[in-house]
């Protein structure tokens, strides 16, 4: 597959992503809110905190689409080992780390305010797996991405 076609590809899928996050931000989530809140009365306070939680989250994912998006552009320019697209994976790093520890305390204190499904519980925690790997993968690869920056300048000062 050739560069541009991948760049073409990887963008398509940031695109879905975004669609999805509409889609589940906007719709799903809060329809599954107000069965919940409907189904258990003596629950119904969470719900509004709930939901803010939640979309808080989901804008920082769309606005890691939004770098992700900018990097896979960047990738159909040729221009994919760069100090700008490391920035942009250690700012993706960053917002990873800073929304799982966003769960983290958003699950020890759903937890203490109210008795969880142990199935939300596992959802939960799954986020929480999820948010640690892509905070390190997106560290890791800000990390390789720079070096390699570094050779491609160094290669392209010898010639």
């Amino acid at each position: 597959m050739k560069q541009k076609e991948l760049s073409i590809l990887l963008r398509i899928v940031v695109v879905l992503g975004w669609c999805g996050c509409a889609l589940v931000g906007g719709l799903f989530v809060p329809a599954i809110a107000a069965e919940t809140a409907q189904a258990n009365p003596e629950l119904a306070y969470l719900r509004w905190p709930c939901l803010v939680f939640f979309w808080c989250a989901l804008a920082v994912v769309v606005a890691a689409l939004g770098y992700a998006y900018q990097i896979f552009a960047d990738i159909g320019r040729d221009r994919s080992f760069s100090a700008k697209n490391a920035r942009r994976l250690r700012f993706i790093s960053h917002l990873a780390l800073g929304d799982t520890v966003a769960w983290l305390i958003g699950t020890v204190v759903l937890t203490i305010l109210a008795p969880m499904h142990p199935m939300i519980l596992f959802v939960m925690l799954a986020v929480l797996v999820v948010g640690a790997a892509v905070t390190v993968a997106a560290s890791v690869l800000s990390h390789l991405t720079l070096k390699a920056a570094d050779l491609q300048d160094e290669n392209d000062l010898t010639i």
